[in-house]
């Protein structure tokens, strides 16, 4: 079934930034790590696998490196004269380039490409504008004569290893008699302009021209370059929101757009058997006022189009995600192709002191350091929702042949401030298209496309995986394991079957359920929801241990810090502990939180030296109720809330979660001032509304950077991720309800844009605060089970979890948000027992 193109209505709208969608990016130095790993992509050294939304470059198999046991170098030797590429093409099949007596083979030490830091670099740059012929003058800055050509002298380089320089001849080998597209907006073409630049030390290919169709900006939407000698061609496509789009207002502002999100732009898609390899790319275009269309209906808009439209306003990485989606699946359904799909992740802009039209601008000379600058939110989600559709495309094809991969570039050019045109991409008094004087958003020529055509060569040639499992954001394991601890796989991936040695426990053999989730109590009419388990793809996820548990965690602690579904899950491992042992409850005077509810509660198995804490801290950062009436809250973002902080160092482990109370109307604060709210507070005076994500990251890094910062902390953190009410035919308090009795099959349904946010703002925070850290000792692990709980709408109590009359807390009637016990919550506890199993 293919999944919806529009995420359900959000909670939190998107603002759009002010950026202008037709900025380019310069040509020369910053475009190098982009190339290498561009070529890796296409060598296919490199396989991209999606186990989780944050991939990592790593090694594939040792199939791959076993073969060799030296380590040969891709450095480019350079060519004594370079010539136009006109020769006839040759037939020749390429040669393997893994074999381990090839002078050209490469083997890279297994690492994360994606993530590194920006060193200095004597050898570069690879081409100047003297040396490539096909810079465009707006990411010419040595041309225009940008002040400091400090950009050109920088090396992307990764964490643990290093990224081989380009090899041009190499590369051109490797496309032999083969053919590669670039779909996008203006930085694709910065993209394959910096891969002509770098392949020109080689060969210069011949542009076929024909007659060219002009799209309705003006703009060519095709243009084909020949390398003869090799039978190479690489084409451009413009198509900046990869969807059928129609210009339907050209006098609104950045003109008005009607994008029908479920068909793809026929100018490429027609194409898509005629090539190899296909690079996806496109963001920026999104920000431009438009109606969004399925089925030929408007059925959303986004806040530029509010005064042109009256169709619900949609969060913008919405679109996006639906526009990739469809892009994608047009590519895995096409009979006729067998090659490679790479979506390149988005570039940020790095605008300062204002925008792109309010005086902003680009003036610093070197890289940030590493955690010196946090990604924006707007990036993050746009990131996000380009690997969602990724992974919904690759879980819902069926076909053989097409292969789907990710060029993360993300990070490493989020660092490089320095390499953007700025006001040197034109003369001076000019501009760029017309449309804007200064441009931090695309690159200079030499700089940042080599490493992404590096890394294009490297994902190319498939010696390494990229893969979304990694240090934390999956449970697997990927050495022998331990007896009783799953072999390794991606336990956050699977489906629900049905299991007949369920439940672990019921309402009888546990005396720690709530009323909330106590649904055999209140009579709950289907009891299926407790005859399922979770099978992960390719391997068993072993059965709740008890005993064992209770011995890993022999003279341990372990803390639960967060909301109502904190306690959820605290109160499900009481449970599954019960067959083995019954703890005690440490009764002290309770501090009473201004709820009502109580701020910490402990339960001791006294036989094992083991305590199990429960902290409230519905938002995790410090919260003040400023307007009971109103019900809103101060959210003091950059201070962990002291109630659970000040005890860290009295924990082996912290079970980190809680995104709901974010919803409720809220005030943000740092250092003590306003520094925006959220839409539900907009009775609060005229503070900027900032997305509720950028607010759940904000809390999510504090809280974990003052566990990293905690000197007398050397345990483990986890971070559980967000999981999705099932509210239907409604929400909450508008008559929604949650009746199915059954799971939901993969692919059944799609993950709401909401959760999908608040997810990558949780795993966000999790890299810039392990990119950030300093200090041995401290683990950050991600307990994934956003995808496995989706799938579980039969698993709440509905309307029992109170007598007939009742309520939830005197609040609501009907509970689709929280989890029955027994039931799919005791997976969460499965999972928390491998993955510690694993850590041992």
């Amino acid at each position: 079934m293919r999944p919806s193109l529009l995420p359900k209505a959000s909670h939190s709208t998107m603002k759009l930034h002010n950026i202008n969608p037709s900025s380019r990016k310069i040509s020369v130095a910053v475009a190098t790590p982009v190339l290498v790993l561009l070529a890796f992509a296409v060598f296919s050294l490199y396989d991209i696998n999606f186990a989780d939304s944050y991939q990592y470059i790593r090694r594939a198999s040792s199939a791959s490196s076993s073969s060799s046991t030296t380590t040969p170098s891709l450095a480019t030797t350079p060519s004594s004269s370079t010539v136009p590429d006109t020769s006839s093409s040759s037939s020749s099949p390429i040669n393997s380039s893994s074999s381990s007596t090839s002078p050209a083979a490469t083997t890279v030490e297994a690492c994360d490409l994606t993530r590194g830091q920006w060193v200095p670099d004597d050898v570069a740059p690879y081409y100047t504008n003297l040396t490539c012929p096909f810079i465009d003058d707006l990411q010419n800055c040595i041309k225009f004569g940008k002040p400091s050509l400090e950009f050109l002298r920088w090396r992307w380089q990764p964490d643990g290893c290093d990224l081989p320089r380009f090899d041009a001849a190499r590369f051109l080998e490797a496309m032999r008699g083969k053919s590669m597209a670039f779909v996008g907006d203006s930085l694709a073409r910065n993209h394959l302009k910096s891969l002509l630049c770098i392949l020109s030390q080689v060969s210069q290919p011949v542009e076929i021209v024909t007659n060219t169709e002009i799209d309705v900006t003006g703009r060519a939407v095709r243009r084909d370059f020949h390398y003869g000698r090799h039978g190479f061609n690489v084409s451009l496509f413009w198509s900046p929101f990869l969807v059928k789009a129609n210009l339907s207002n050209a006098e609104l502002g950045l003109g008005l757009w009607d994008m029908h999100l479920d068909t793809p732009d026929a100018r490429w898609a027609a194409h898509i058997a005629d090539f190899d390899y296909i690079v996806l790319s496109g963001t920026n275009w999104f920000f431009r006022p438009s109606v969004y269309h399925v089925g030929g209906r408007p059925v959303g808009r986004n806040s530029g189009a509010s005064g042109a439209h009256n169709a619900t306003e949609m969060p913008v990485s919405g679109a996006v995600r639906a526009a990739f989606s469809t892009a994608l699946g047009a590519i895995a359904a096409r009979e006729g192709f067998r090659g490679k799909a790479l979506v390149r992740t988005v570039t940020p802009a790095h605008f300062e002191n204002g925008e792109w039209n309010t005086g902003g601008d680009c003036v610093r000379t070197l890289p940030f350091r590493r955690g010196q600058r946090a990604r924006d939110a707007v990036v993050a989600e746009f990131r996000a929702a380009q690997v969602d559709a990724l992974r919904e495309t690759e879980a819902t094809s069926h076909r053989d042949g097409a292969e789907l991969r990710l060029l993360d570039i993300t990070e490493a050019m989020e660092l490089r401030p320095d390499a953007h045109p700025s006001r040197y991409g034109h003369p001076p008094g000019g501009s760029v298209e017309g449309s804007f004087v200064v441009d931090c958003l695309h690159w200079r020529s030499p700089a940042i496309a080599t490493p992404i055509i590096v890394l294009l060569l490297l994902a190319l040639v498939s010696l390494y995986d990229m893969t979304f499992s990694d240090r934390h954001p999956h449970i697997s394991s990927s050495s022998p394991s331990p007896a009783g601890v799953a072999s390794a796989c991606d336990f956050t991936r699977g489906e629900w079957v049905p299991d007949t040695e369920a439940p672990y426990y019921t309402n009888l053999t546990c005396p720690f359920i709530d009323d909330h989730q106590n649904c055999l109590k209140f009579g709950k009419p289907s009891l299926e929801f407790m005859r399922w388990r979770w099978r992960p793809d390719g391997c068993d996820l072993p059965r709740f241990d008890a005993a064992r548990f209770l011995e890993a965690m022999r003279g341990k602690s372990m803390a639960f810090v967060g909301d109502s579904l904190s306690r959820n899950h605290a109160k499900s491992l009481l449970c599954l502990l019960s067959k083995e042992a019954q703890p005690v409850e440490v009764r002290t005077a309770p501090e009473i939180d201004v709820t009502g509810r109580v701020v910490r509660r402990d339960y001791r198995y006294g036989s094992y030296g083991f305590t199990i804490s429960l902290f409230w801290s519905p938002f995790l950062v410090k919260a003040n109720l400023s307007n009971a009436t109103l019900g809103q809250w101060d959210l003091h973002l950059d201070t962990a809330d002291a109630r659970w902080a000040s005890h860290i160092a009295d924990f082996d482990y912290v079970v980190m979660s809680g995104t709901n109370w974010f919803l409720r109307p809220s005030v943000y604060r740092e250092g003590g001032r306003v520094v925006g709210r959220n839409a539900a507070a907009a009775a609060a005076g005229n503070s900027t509304e900032l997305p509720v994500p950028r607010a759940v990251r904000a809390a999510f890094r504090t809280a974990l950077g003052a566990i990293a910062a905690s000197e007398g902390f050397r345990g483990k953190v986890i971070l559980r991720t967000v999981t999705p009410a099932h509210f239907e035919n409604g929400e909450w308090n508008t008559g929604g309800d949650c009746v199915r009795t059954r799971p939901f099959r993969r692919r059944e349904r799609e993950l709401g844009a909401v959760e999908a946010e608040y997810r990558a703002a949780q795993v966000d925070a999790l890299r810039e605060t392990e990119a950030v850290m300093r200090r041995d000792g401290t683990d950050l692990l991600l307990l994934d089970i956003t995808e496995a709980m989706d799938l579980r709408p039969d698993g709440h109590p509905s309307r029992y979890g109170h007598p007939p009359g009742g309520s939830v807390e005197g609040t609501f009637v009907v509970d689709c948000l929280h989890w029955c016990l027994p039931g799919p919550i005791d997976l969460w506890s499965e999972l928390l027992l491998q993955m510690l199993l694993s850590r041992q």
